[in-house]
């Protein structure tokens, strides 16, 4: 944002930033008036991050290149060069200025589309390349600002503009997310008249109120000495926005005067329990300033099943188990470090494994496995344990995704071999620090870190980016050993709070308390996932048994049968990490449910709204997003006992308002009289028939190969990727001369010979119109046509398109689904 010749100049990022922090907002105006300078922030991850944005920005447009397109750098020079740029036609302007009355844009890409507009038969789009896999609201806004320009300078509307991030493998380099313009112009339209009419009033009065944008704005430094000045109720661990709205009604706006309160009223929204906590983390926070050391105290009484009662007897096979990971490495999070403290001969001992690549990964990842076995028929009794819920979800991820000891890891799981210390430490100790992280709870232990903590982000940064380049070889070793010491730093740290943990604990049974270790028991698989667990190998063995070493060899049929036995499991993979994340979402704390959209947390009880054997309850709970909607299936979180080995299910969703923050809970008879604090959603399909169906084919090929004979001659026709065959023997069919696709794929369709035709392509590429042509030609041709896909929405978007070629073509067509009347319809049976 500027200030020139009286009036603000803006930017998209202006726009956003109002978006994401009104406060920031009303700084940047500050500074543009000369108000107030904005504060250096030497942050080494976001310039390392920026860095590697700017690299994949590079990457995409030496790719657009390679297609043949022309290209031209504005690099910010002047409106007039971007303008000759799309005036000549060129077909990728990158970092081009468009200028509109006070608003300024410098958008990634402009690249020529198909469409008229003032400069001829052409228009341009907006392209933005993300590091990021999520699109973030942000984003979105900054490209309908780019759009809105462009609208104007070409006199044409932009009808959709893009992002661009990093694809998954190096057939695909890069994946395009397309998003129409009109179905975001109407919030657009609100949030920029919002803006300029806050920009030009008065300076609003606003609060530096602690959000998600604070980690990258600049003005983070002096909003956050004011709320330390202000002794602001957000420096207390763990407190959530929607409990300081009211804790303020209660005149409680800050830590010390909520630690200091005598009584605290219970909220309009929200749980009284947890609120009391809150107070406690405060009171704690409080007695801890302007003392040298930090203190703490222990959380009672002490429950069941929780804080010290998770630890199990310690083991001299003990592992500490630390994953340095990159979440922006194409193709999806990329782990390329793992870590491992144990005891040998009397010394904590550190090992490690480096990975460059997804080979190398996997080979690192079989390596930790192997020597987590292998240890444990030493020590059957030892623990593998680890802060937080990184490592375990990513060793699932890794277990699952490379088929590497996955059923070893089952055994590790059932048995909770794994430990989480931030979850002990949570549950059982109250600290004088604002966060629990391993940095903060590692300073009542006497360890110390060999690696300086600013110097290692940086490193790990230059690592990542090296490994993203395939330029490791490249980095100076003592940034390499930089990241393995801040490696080692963290395994060993967990292992110091460990043995810290411990002593506590035997300080509260040396004064009388009952703290018990965890009994888990022998559980074994049920005796039908053994059976189709051995079916899949031997198939497994069966469809790769032959197959040449070197896969430049391989023909057809070799990658054929490769496809067909590497899908074998897929259904147990995908129940299986449904399943963890069931026992991720029961063994959640508050904050995370609390952040979790397959769950409530902070749950208060109301009223009865339906007495009854089975009654329905309605609670209040604080704001939050949650996707759960009437009919869901809930469990209550942390319910697990050794006779409810997978918790308690609380009941359904009978309704839920997500403005006025209730939700009503139709109870089962067992927990008709229990008043959960938290639950999480159920939604864990049987697999067995789906299973059944695709080790059916396997069998198929396996016996009779994947030649058109016995059955499944549709499902080998696409294993093949054979063209489809139809009715009058007719094979490898093509369009014919003066045909288009769409009536050639009706044709085929209607003559398909238990084959299949299979149609791929993009969003907006026309497969869902062409579907929809396809079923009304079966459906005159008196054929009763069924759809499947990966969500009932999908099946509901075909849906609608049937219908409305149906009405143009004057067709009755009655639809059936079959699911939840929610994902359903209104004219749908």
């Amino acid at each position: 944002m500027r200030f020139e010749d009286h009036y603000f100049i803006y930017s998209a990022s202006d726009l956003s930033t109002h978006v994401a922090c009104k406060h920031a907002s009303q700084l940047d105006r500050k500074h543009a008036l000369r108000e107030i300078d904005r504060p250096f922030r030497d942050d080494p991850v976001l310039d390392a991050l920026k860095q590697r944005g700017r690299e994949h920005e590079a990457k995409y447009v030496k790719f657009l290149k390679s297609r043949g397109k022309t290209t031209t750098d504005s690099s910010r020079k002047t409106f007039e060069a971007t303008l000759d740029a799309m005036r000549e036609g060129i077909d990728v302007i990158v970092q081009g200025k468009l200028v509109v009355d006070n608003c300024e844009g410098f958008p990634d890409i402009l690249i020529k589309v198909e469409g008229q507009s003032r400069f001829g038969n052409w228009r341009y789009e907006v392209q933005d390349t993300k590091l990021s896999r999520n699109t973030k609201t942000t984003t979105i806004i900054q490209l309908c600002f780019y759009s809105d320009l462009l609208e104007k300078i070409q006199e044409a509307p932009p009808p959709e503009f893009h992002v661009v991030m990093p694809g998954d493998c190096p057939e695909q380099p890069f994946q395009i997310e397309t998003y129409t313009l009109t179905d975001f112009k109407a919030y657009y339209g609100f949030i920029k008249s919002r803006f300029i009419e806050s920009m030009n009033a008065s300076p609003l009065s606003t609060y530096p109120d602690e959000v998600a944008h604070c980690s990258i704005c600049n003005w983070w430094s002096l909003c956050d000495k004011q709320r330390r000045d202000d002794d602001h109720l957000c420096l207390v661990a763990g407190i959530h926005k929607s409990q300081i709205e009211e804790l303020k009604k209660q005149d409680l706006a800050t830590l010390t005067s909520f630690a200091l309160a005598k009584e605290i009223k219970p909220p309009e929204r929200g749980n009284y329990e947890i609120l009391k906590k809150r107070q406690q983390q405060a009171r704690i926070q409080l007695d801890g300033r302007g003392k040298d050391n930090l203190v703490h105290k222990h959380v009672l009484p002490i429950e069941d099943k929780r804080g010290f009662n998770r630890l199990p007897e310690p083991s001299p096979g003990d592992i500490y188990l630390d994953i340095e990971g990159d979440a922006f490495f194409p193709g999806g999070s990329f782990e390329y470090l793992f870590g491992i403290a144990y005891h040998e001969d009397g010394k904590l001992q550190y090992k490690k494994f480096w990975a460059r690549n997804r080979i190398e990964e996997k080979q690192a990842f079989a390596q930790v496995m192997e020597f987590i076995l292998n240890r444990l028929k030493t020590y059957p009794n030892l623990s593998v344990y680890h802060y937080g819920a990184y490592e375990p979800s990513t060793v699932k991820r890794l277990a699952n995704g490379y088929a590497v000891a996955d059923q070893e890891l089952d055994d590790l799981l059932r048995k909770e071999k794994f430990v989480d210390l931030h979850t002990v430490v949570k549950e059982a100790i109250i600290a004088s620090v604002e966060q629990y992280s391993l940095k903060d709870m590692e300073r009542f232990t006497s360890f110390t870190r060999k690696a300086d903590l600013r110097a290692a982000a940086k490193a790990r940064r230059l690592v990542e980016s090296a490994l993203q380049l395939k330029e490791f070889e490249k980095l100076p070793s003592e940034i390499i050993d930089l990241v393995a010491t801040y490696n080692e730093d963290d395994c060993l740290a967990a292992e110091a709070l460990h043995r810290w943990l411990e002593q506590e604990r035997q300080k509260l049974i040396d004064q009388g308390h009952n703290i018990s270790r965890p009994v888990v028991g022998e559980t074994e698989p049920d005796e039908d996932l053994t059976k189709y667990e051995t079916w899949s190998k031997n198939l497994f063995d069966a469809l790769t048994q032959g197959l040449p070493e070197d896969r430049e060899k391989w023909l057809d049929e070799h990658k054929a049968r490769w496809l067909l036995a590497n899908q074998l499991q897929y259904f147990r993979r995908e129940n299986k990490s449904a399943w963890w994340d069931h026992f991720r979402m029961q063994k959640g704390e508050y904050e995370d449910l609390l952040s979790d959209r397959n769950a409530i947390a902070g749950l208060s009880f109301v009223e009865t709204v339906t007495p009854g054997n089975c009654p329905v309850h309605r609670y209040t709970f604080p704001a939050q997003e949650t996707s759960l909607r009437e009919g869901d299936n809930l469990y209550i979180a942390n319910s697990f006992t050794p006779d409810n080995p997978y918790g308690v299910s609380c009941g359904k969703v009978a309704a839920i308002d997500n403005e006025k923050n209730y939700v009503d809970i139709k109870k089962t008879k067992a927990t008709a009289e229990i008043h959960p604090v938290a639950v999480h959603e159920y939604d864990i399909i049987t697999i067995k028939t789906l299973w059944e169906a695709i080790l059916g084919i396997a069998s198929e090929v396996e016996e009779n190969g994947l030649s058109p004979m016995g059955d499944y001659f549709a499902a080998k026709d696409l294993l093949m990727k054979r063209k489809p065959r139809l009715i009058n023997k007719e094979e490898g069919v093509t369009i014919k001369e003066g045909e288009d696709r769409v009536a050639a794929a009706c044709r085929i369709a209607l003559n398909l010979n238990r084959s299949i035709l299979p149609i791929q392509g993009p969003p907006g590429t026309g497969k869902t119109y062409t579907g929809a042509r396809i079923t009304l030609e079966l459906l005159k041709a008196k054929k009763k046509v069924g759809v499947t896909a990966v969500s009932h929405r999908v099946v509901m978007t075909l849906f609608e398109a049937i219908n409305e070629q149906a009405s143009e073509a004057g067709i009755d067509v009655q639809f059936v689904h079959k699911g939840d009347k929610d994902d359903r319809l209104p004219w749908v049976k």
